[in-house]
């Protein structure tokens, strides 16, 4: 199959894990090798903000991409070697704007504001498509449910797409515009690239990577995800009736990153 693009989550899935930093930086190179001789565009796709992506770049050596989309699906970013750094698509942005309306970030914050245990996130981690919290893993998904109750009863544009940290287990929670999700951004850049979806591989490891990984890309789920998010990922392509576009790496992290796209390469 012809393969245009991949497309990967960062922390979890495409960086070296410290448990298996000498295999998956291995990996990492091979990967790096493997991109550059076949042609394979590569794009980011995070729930981290730019300068978090920028730096992890130059702290794990990873090849600098295509395009980067931040923020859980609500930047989109293009690198210009001309300019020697990344640019923003203000076009996006306005995409973005005309779902939410006049319905800003405040409104949200006013409607979640005394939710018990819900801890805003550092400032650097908004935005003004996204309104992100902290909250104990245990809590989760009724504190989830509390918000999704109140954007419903006000008939709000925004949802919520929630995770959990791979690293420390904390709870993630994300309110942005309604449909909006790291697949809802990957699918516009794959449509402004002209490319169609059958030629993308998105891998990811992550609650906040469902939405993506049964949109219709080529999707791998590496070895350390979570064995839910393997069954969800797996259910939902099999009611779709996809049987050649999912693979469940057996690696972790980067060396599952590597593992997938040889599947979809025909090198496995």
């Amino acid at each position: 199959m012809t393969v245009s693009m991949l497309a990967t989550d960062m922390d979890g899935t495409l960086i070296p894990l410290p448990e298996a930093k000498s295999e998956n930086t291995e990996d990492l190179q091979l990967l790096k090798d493997l991109i550059q001789c076949r042609e394979i565009r590569l794009a980011y796709v995070t729930g981290r903000h730019r300068k978090s992506v920028e730096q992890a770049i130059r702290e794990f050596n990873l090849p600098v991409p295509e395009f980067l989309v931040c923020d859980v699906g609500t930047t989109i970013l293009q690198y210009r070697k001309s300019r020697g750094g990344f640019e923003d698509w203000p076009h996006y942005a306005c995409h973005l704007h005309s779902i939410v309306a006049d319905q800003t970030v405040e409104t949200v914050r006013e409607l979640c504001f005394d939710i018990r245990g819900l801890q805003p996130q550092e400032p650097e981690k908004q935005g003004p498509f996204k309104v992100s919290f902290y909250c104990e893993r245990k809590q989760l998904t009724p504190i989830v449910d509390v918000i999704v109750h109140r954007l419903t009863r006000a008939d709000s544009k925004w949802s919520v797409i929630s995770s959990v940290d791979p690293f420390n287990g904390q709870g993630l929670i994300d309110v942005l515009p309604l449909g909006v999700s790291k697949a809802f951004a990957l699918d516009y850049l794959a449509r402004k690239n002209e490319l169609p979806s059958s030629s993308i591989i998105f891998c990811g490891d992550s609650g906040n990577d469902m939405a993506a990984l049964t949109a219709g890309f080529r999707s791998v789920v590496v070895g350390n995800a979570p064995e839910e998010l393997k069954s969800a990922v797996r259910s939902l392509h099999q009611k779709k009736g996809w049987n050649n576009r999912l693979f469940i790496a057996q690696r972790y992290a980067t060396s599952g990153v590597i593992e997938g796209v040889r599947h979809f390469l025909g090198e496995s």
